[in-house]
Order: structure tokens, then sequence, then C-alpha cells
């Protein structure tokens, strides 16, 4: 039996691909990766808008956010938001020119969350509190075509930097 059948060749490497589909999605040039780190006061908020495009490609995303101090937050679809500021989408195949379909603003206009997916308290969420930390999506979220998702970061303290991270492949 030829186990090139079960187990393809992985062209960088040449080797059996008998890895995970995202390590593979990383040889194949189509995941990408982007961060938006900010300081904030207390009850201000960071937010990163990510715009699916229209087709067949989906991504298949993840999300992190680690903070200096405690803080809430929120990953939400469809949300009444607009704008922001583009944030550069990173190839993580380096020698790669594919391009990401995904945009990802920081600081766009907000009005409202629209459906709220998913609901994280890094640290104790209470105002004064003095331990940060990491806290995301524990799952790979597949994102609808021609949708709006927001990450909303809220700070209970002065002086919280905080690191939004997007991660994705697209498929």
């Amino acid at each position: 039996m030829d186990p090139g059948i079960f187990l393809p060749i992985e062209a960088v490497s040449t080797g059996r691909l008998g890895i995970d589909t995202v390590h593979e999605r990383i040889h194949g040039g189509d995941s990408f990766f982007t961060t938006h780190t900010v300081s904030v006061g207390t009850g201000t908020v960071a937010s990163c808008l990510i715009t699916t495009p229209a087709g067949a490609e989906r991504a298949h995303f993840t999300y992190g956010v680690e903070a200096t101090l405690a803080c809430t937050i929120t990953f939400s679809e469809a949300p009444n938001a607009s704008g922001g500021t583009a944030l550069t989408e990173l190839n993580l195949d380096r020698a790669s020119t594919h391009p990401a379909v995904v945009a990802v603003t920081h600081t766009p206009t907000y009005v409202s969350a629209g459906t709220i997916l998913a609901n994280h308290a890094l640290g104790t969420p209470v105002v004064g509190s003095q331990d940060g930390g990491r806290a995301g999506g524990r799952f790979e979220w597949l994102l609808a075509a021609s949708t709006l998702y927001l990450i909303r970061v809220t700070a209970l303290n002065a002086g919280t930097t905080v690191d939004i991270n997007c991660s994705w492949y697209e498929a």
C-alpha cells in the first residue's frame, strides 16, 4: 500500500505531511497575523474590527488579548462599527507574496456590539484591580463571508497596556 495516498508530500520540507492543518496553512502561504498594541486609561477601549470578504474563501480565526492590568473583553459578530486605522497583516510564510483577503483595523467608530460571541475577564474584573494577564478565544472561529467582527477591550485601570493579537488562515 502506498503511504502517499494517506500522507501527501509537503512541498517545503518534502516530508510526509503529518502536521496539523494550521501548520500546513503556514507552509502554503495562507496564514496571517496582526497585532495592535496601545496604552489606555480607566474605562477606555482598545478595539480591532475584522472585515471578511465576499466569496468562498473564509477565515479560520483565533484571537488573544494580553494586558498589563485588569480589563474586560468582548468578541462580537455584525457590530455597528466602521472605519479605523488599517493594521498590517503579516503572512506567516515570510517568502510568500500572497496577501490576506481579511482586513483588520484598529480604533474603529463604534455604535453597538451586534451579537456577542464571547466575553472574557482578564484579571479581577473590577476597577482598581492590579492584575493583568492573557485571555482570548480558545476555539477557532470559522468566520462568515461579508461580515464584520469586533474585539473590544475595556481597561479597568489607568496606564493599561493592551495587545490584541489576531491570527487566521484563509481557505
